[in-house]
């Protein structure tokens, strides 16, 4: 059997570039697949989080068709209107990975630019919304790739929200059942933002992304206890 290897966030991350960049999602870009390896189902779950593990081999195949694909600003379109990308379901499922994984609401990117210099002209946080919510059924190429690069060039890792994995729940749940979450690991000197309430959203599998600087700081933090003489 082939080796797996794991569907990293930073794999997500490239994938979801690649979506944006070239507007192509998964269901349209597996037709393109000559060896019928890959199906969409199977590329869907790389980007949301739901697939961990893939054979080297299929996500080498799925980045190289990808990458094969002009950028979709680069299509041959009349000079005068601007370029216009589709916003289909899986761009907008790739812009609302991008915009959760960087925790940087529209609003605070549009103020962001303002700040410094850079917004384009016409672009608002409202547009943003729009395209995130699936209201709008097209946007100017430009301003779409112009928000996904701007969001993942200011992703802070320590607050990037990254999905709670099956492997993540069963230690979290694990230590539950120690008696060290929800209550005991927290009682020393835990993150500012961090909260008894938002780690019991954890174990309740109502929050379906954590901060990872959270998730890191818990684990590790049940250890120490775990090692301590105290436990």
């Amino acid at each position: 059997m082939p080796a797996l290897s794991m569907i990293s966030e930073r794999i997500r991350k490239l994938l979801v570039a690649q979506v944006i960049r070239t507007g192509v999602g998964p269901k349209e870009l597996v037709h393109r697949d000559e060896s019928r390896v890959l199906d969409d189902t199977m590329i869907k779950g790389w980007i949301n989080g739901r697939i961990e593990e893939a054979e080297q081999s299929n996500i080498d195949k799925a980045f190289d068709l990808w990458r094969a694909l002009p950028s979709a600003e680069r299509e041959k379109i009349p000079a005068n209107p601007p370029t216009k990308t589709i916003l289909g379901p899986d761009v907008v499922l790739a812009l609302r990975e991008i915009r959760e994984y960087s925790d940087i609401s529209p609003e605070k990117l549009i103020d962001y630019c303002e700040r410094v210099g850079i917004l384009p002209d016409g672009l608002t946080a409202g547009m943003v919304k729009g395209w995130l919510a699936g209201n709008a059924k097209e946007a100017n190429t430009k301003n779409l790739v112009f928000v996904s690069e701007l969001w993942q060039n200011l992703c802070d890792e320590d607050k990037a929200r990254i999905p709670l994995s099956e492997s993540d729940m069963r230690l979290l749940l694990k230590y539950k059942e120690l008696g060290l979450l929800p209550y005991k690991a927290l009682k020393d000197d835990p993150p500012k933002d961090l909260s008894i309430y938002q780690v019991r959203s954890w174990l309740s599998g109502e929050a379906k992304r954590v901060r990872k600087a959270h998730l890191e700081w818990v684990v590790a933090q049940c250890e120490k206890l775990l090692k301590s003489s105290a436990y």
